[in-house]
């Protein structure tokens, strides 16, 4: 078990401009813009936010032909596992053979909580307890 617990966490450029920013919250954008306001932007000017990531990774696979599903529940139907560990938990059924797949092609965003390795969490900094996961799959 875990006998002690120490939280790492890694100080990023939007924690630094997020700290700047209360600073200045007259001239702040609302709650709901804090991920635009800082303007995460690659060289090429692709937008590198978790929404702009995750929005480019969906749109790649849909304009390749996969199907894009919503995220499952983080509490499966699945009696064999607690919570979703991993982006391939909603399809299991199809794995098994249990159901028929419903597309050919999928992507997916996963909201997922990491159980298998708990212990690794806060040591490391990438070890984390909530992630999404980004998923592309054919059932052909």
């Amino acid at each position: 078990g875990v006998r002690a617990a120490r939280v790492v966490r890694p100080i990023t450029a939007a924690a630094v401009a997020s700290a700047d920013a209360t600073k200045e919250r007259d001239a702040a954008p609302t709650a709901g813009d804090n991920e635009k306001a800082f303007d995460l932007r690659d060289a090429a000017g692709r937008d590198i936010s978790g929404a702009g990531i995750r929005s480019r990774f969906l749109a790649f696979y849909e304009a390749r032909g996969h199907a894009m599903l919503d995220s499952s529940s983080l509490v499966p139907e699945d009696p064999t596992v607690l919570l979703t560990i991993a982006g391939m938990l909603q399809f299991k059924p199809v794995f098994m053979g249990q159901e028929e797949r419903k597309v050919p092609r999928a992507t997916t965003t996963q909201k997922c909580v990491r159980t298998n390795d708990i212990e690794n969490v806060g040591v490391t900094a990438r070890h984390h307890t909530f992630f999404e996961m980004l998923g592309n799959f054919s059932f052909g």
